[in-house]
């Protein structure tokens, strides 16, 4: 009895005092737009050969994505023009 009285509780609070995805905001907005930015920085650095900058932004897209495959191979071809040069 106790068990569902317990389970019963926190439905209700689950339901009114948990916060909604609409309330926290367009966070996963802002972020999409942080990293279409940071995309574009990379690819024009690359572009002009400022690796270091290129290598800064790709790694920022890494902290915030760690399974984008994309930026690290973007990272492996920025490692090996360094290293071609």
């Amino acid at each position: 009895m106790f068990g569902l009285l317990l389970i019963l509780i926190l439905m209700i609070w689950a339901i009114f005092y948990h916060p909604s995805i609409k309330e926290t905001g367009d966070l996963p907005t802002k972020i999409t737009n942080k990293l279409d930015q940071l995309w574009e920085i990379a690819q024009e650095s690359i572009r002009e050969n400022k690796y270091l900058r290129a290598e800064k932004a790709l790694l920022t897209i890494l902290r915030v994505d760690e399974k984008n495959a994309t930026a690290y191979n973007r990272l492996g071809i920025l490692y090996a023009k360094q290293r071609a040069i």
